[in-house]
């Protein structure tokens, strides 16, 4: 993704991993080159999710949610705020 979302923290933290609930909703947004390509990858490893969609505000995108709950959205695309 060119630049990233607009708006995207570019700091890190540290993220401390000590059992389920632990992410407590948190969001990661990872750009990647092919959604679809993706979503098939993740669902032949038996994980379970909704379908790639086209995002109203811009990027195609699929989302998992980690066993820490840690929500996971895989962008194609960049967002478009305008």
């Amino acid at each position: 993704m060119a630049g990233g979302p607009k708006g995207l923290c570019r700091s890190a933290r540290r993220v401390d991993l000590h059992g389920p609930g632990q992410g407590n909703g948190a969001t990661l947004i990872i750009g990647v080159e092919d959604v679809d390509d993706l979503y098939r990858r993740i669902t032949d490893a038996g994980v379970e999710t909704l379908n790639p969609r086209d995002e109203a505000y811009g990027p195609r995108s699929c989302h998992v949610e980690d066993p820490w709950g840690y929500h996971w959205y895989f962008w194609q695309g960049e967002a478009d705020y305008d």
